[in-house]
């Protein structure tokens, strides 16, 4: 609730294009707070289901819904930081605003359609009889099928999971390696010998120094001889001007990095409250199986 009062109050956070697939999680969870969970809760209270078959079908398709929505907006949301980190100054340009709801609209679509048809069409699409008694307990009737189950594990965890580890650790090597114009050199300071990020200078030929590589004697020679600024040359640059510049670079990139190395563990953590959750799901679905 927080979050989507954020969302509608501050016109920084709307304006940024990442928080819409945040504001959708939000959205889901308090759906799911709301209306699933209390349901669940006079059910669980009761021992029993009282509400009927067809409220039965239509709480199991909402639950399912929300919960694969989130699922796949937390894939979203690493595929998101993965574009940041990789595209950077194109990232503006390819991650628009109507690209974000089109890719949330779609999953709600999908969702929603696939499970209405396996809540309310698996007796028909299988040819079996329902073993679900209504009166007592509220179960998709595909549980009991071990195939159908673990076909279902497949889409609804291990596919995402496997995406969303595979986004993450791309997204994490890249924030520890840092951007790509950035070299962090130890340099003398009044501290002491101090590591700090200096950003690599283009020659006028268009080249870069490589940021992981120490420049080599040839280079070195060149460029004091025509005078092309290399990264060991920054250090004269500084001195002649412009450290207050590069003061301010360097404060940049650091914000960046630490930013973006903050969001990558908060990621973290929710994937992984998300995959426990999710383990449990299957291990109470697999028991239901009689797998």
């Amino acid at each position: 609730m927080f979050v989507i009062v954020a969302f509608s109050k501050d016109r920084r956070i709307r304006d940024k294009v990442p928080n819409i697939i945040i504001l959708n999680l939000s959205i889901t969870d308090l759906l799911i707070g709301l209306i699933v969970l209390p349901i669940n809760t006079v059910a669980l209270v009761l021992r029993r289901w009282p509400f009927g078959e067809f409220l039965c079908k239509a709480w199991l398709t909402l639950d399912y819904t929300l919960c694969s929505v989130s699922v796949v907006t937390i894939v979203l949301i690493s595929l998101d930081r993965y574009w940041l980190v990789k595209k950077q100054l194109k990232y503006a340009s390819y991650q628009t605003r109507m690209r974000v709801i089109v890719t949330i609209v779609s999953a709600w679509c999908v969702c929603l359609v696939f499970y209405v048809t396996l809540a309310f069409g698996w007796i028909r699409m299988s040819g079996k009889k329902s073993e679900v008694d209504y009166s007592m307990k509220c179960e998709m009737e595909y549980s009991f099928s071990i195939p159908m189950t673990l076909a279902m594990n497949l889409i609804e965890f291990i596919i995402p999971f496997t995406a969303i580890l595979f986004l993450n650790i791309s997204v994490y090597c890249s924030i520890r390696r840092g951007p790509r114009d950035i070299v962090h050199r130890r340099v003398p300071s009044a501290k002491g010998m101090q590591y700090v990020a200096i950003s690599s200078l283009k020659s006028r030929t268009g080249t870069m120094t490589p940021p992981c590589k120490k420049p080599s004697r040839r280079l070195q020679q060149s460029s004091r001889s025509t005078d092309i600024p290399t990264i060991d040359s920054a250090r004269h640059v500084e001195s002649a001007g412009n450290n207050a510049k590069e003061e301010s670079e360097r404060s940049r990139d650091a914000r960046q990095y630490v930013r973006h190395r903050k969001a990558a563990s908060l990621l973290a953590v929710l994937v992984l409250a998300t995959s426990l959750r999710r383990l449990g799901d299957i291990a109470e679905t697999s028991q239901q199986s009689r797998v």
